[in-house]
């Protein structure tokens, strides 16, 4: 199920850079060589400043997000769909796909560093064979638990496992159970290696991850203490204190602003919030909104701060707001560095609060802007039932006391309230068919939407006079599914998925606003 906004996994953000609010082509720039059947040999070459050209011929492109490039030629706007895997590019267009392998006579674009793991002398390749100084810096996974589950878990007792362990210059963190499985983060040193295990009693047998390779553990729990045993080597590590009291609710925020204030809602109900004297709404789309907090045209840019917001995907609505936030660490870090901002773990796993009534997480990172200087980035994000609100604060120099508290009084006053499933408008849609013409000087693209009662959706696609490499006369149908939430279509095909806002007209479905057409419905 997808609530009305274009769906974003968490952390698929717009893009950004400190300089200006702008969108990116990322690795989609530069020159192409079609290798599909019949695409083969041809030249298409992504430039700057939205410029390309297609076997010499010159067109204009945009990147919206990750993974949709627009192409527009006199008049006519085109959206195709993208993927990149290394040196392989594959683009789809009504259904088809073609493909194209990056030029031999240019570098591909420059992939972010990876640490490497410190390996053990032999004969044990065993990374904790070595010893290191005590630097904590991992990246454990949060509670599996789900806070919307409506447990009530004020009287269970804590979990003598669920806790943090240190010894010798290992730090063992398990942060998450299902059944008698543990998961965490196992940090030596600088480096930190995902775990899992198996509890016996009061054992864990398991093993941790470095790369490609698996390392096994064991390790046996006496008290506060817990004696953990890996490559022949061993350990003395001792917990962390137990919480004492009702463990089940996330602590509050500290270090929020508590000045005046004014509400805003989101025009169509999906959230409200309080923003602080002084800032204001600088820009909203469909799955994000530009928070101003306070510039003016002559002021320097030395902070961003955004919300977004979206549908969890199936497996990810069971998840603990603060497991999916530490799960998706390395698309955070792969969206940083995207933006030309060098960040490398995070300050710590992801820390659980409480903004308003709703569970809550919130990450942290250091990092570098292009040009050298000090970054602070901050993000916190909210679930509740299958919808997301995350905040980033992305401030520049020694500014964080400036925007960070009052970031954090925006993100504790969130009130999240996704729509659910509208059965009236869906009464009033099956049955129907739903048109899109779009027509310029290069051609005309013509789709129409059969919805029947039963929830499926058929779509036929003709394409007529297009230039530039594309068949004249093109037919493409394809079948999904369908469903209204609040007031949002959202179509599931297997190509991907489509939907914009539903107009009425004296109370009745009229149009649909797909991206920026607008569709009739017949």
């Amino acid at each position: 199920m997808r609530i009305h906004y274009r769906r974003l996994s968490l952390l698929a953000f717009f893009f950004i850079s400190l300089s200006s609010i702008a969108f990116a082509s990322g690795g989609l720039k530069g020159k192409w060589i079609g290798s599909s059947d019949w695409n083969l040999g041809e030249v298409l070459i992504f430039g700057e400043g939205g410029k390309a050209s297609l076997d010499g011929e010159s067109f204009k492109y945009s990147v919206p997000y990750e993974g949709l490039v627009v192409y527009s030629d006199r008049g006519l706007d085109l959206e195709m769909t993208y993927t990149i895997q290394g040196d392989t590019l594959k683009m789809s267009l009504m259904g088809e796909e073609v493909t194209y392998r990056r030029a031999l006579d240019q570098p591909p674009p420059p992939a972010p560093k990876v640490k490497t793991p410190v390996k053990t002398p032999p004969p044990a390749p065993n990374p904790t064979g070595a010893r290191h100084p005590n630097k904590p810096s991992g990246n454990p996974l949060a509670s599996g638990n789900n806070p919307l589950s409506g447990a009530n878990k004020a009287s269970a007792p804590p979990d003598p496992f669920l806790r943090n362990f240190k010894g010798g210059g290992l730090v063992l963190t398990l942060t998450s159970k299902v059944g008698t499985l543990y998961s965490g983060t196992l940090t030596f040193g600088e480096e930190s290696w995902a775990i899992s295990s198996n509890q016996n009693a009061n054992s864990l047998s398991g093993t941790f991850n470095v790369g490609e390779e698996s390392f096994p553990f064991t390790a046996k729990l006496t008290g506060d203490k817990l004696s953990f045993e890996t490559g022949g080597n061993k350990f003395q590590l001792l917990g962390d204190p137990l919480p004492s009291g009702n463990t089940g609710i996330p602590p509050k925020l500290q270090k929020i602003a508590d000045g005046p204030t004014h509400p805003w809602k989101h025009p169509r109900g999906w959230f409200s919030m309080e923003l602080p004297q002084g800032w204001s709404i600088g820009e909203t789309d469909q799955d994000f909104i530009l928070i101003n907090p306070g510039f003016k045209e002559t002021d320097t840019l030395d902070a961003i701060i955004l919300l977004t917001f979206g549908t969890l995907e199936k497996r990810e609505q069971n998840l603990d707001v603060a497991e999916l936030m530490t799960k998706r660490i390395p698309d955070f870090q792969t969206f940083f560095r995207d933006q030309l901002i060098q960040v490398d773990q995070p300050d710590g796993p992801a820390q659980k609060v409480l903004a308003g009534n709703v569970p809550g997480a919130t990450l942290s990172w250091q990092g570098k802007a292009a040009n050298g200087q000090a970054v602070k980035v901050w993000t916190a994000s909210v679930i509740k039932r299958n919808a997301f609100l995350t905040m980033i604060a992305i401030v520049l120099g020694e500014n964080s006391d400036k925007y960070l508290p009052k970031s954090k009084q925006v993100f504790m006053s969130l009130q999240p309230n996704p729509p659910e499933l509208n059965p009236q408008l869906m009464r009033a849609i099956a049955g129907r068919k739903l048109v899109l013409n779009l027509s310029g000087e290069g051609g005309t693209f013509f789709t129409t939407y059969q919805f029947s009662a039963d929830r499926s959706v058929s779509r036929e696609t003709m394409a007529g006079g297009i230039t530039g490499g594309y068949d004249v006369n093109a037919n493409s149908t394809l079948s999904g599914t369908w469903e209204v939430i609040g007031d949002e279509l959202y179509m599931y095909f297997k190509d991907g998925q489509e939907g914009g806002q539903i107009l009425l007209s004296n109370g009745a479905p009229a149009h649909v606003q797909l991206s920026s057409q607008k569709a009739n419905f017949q």
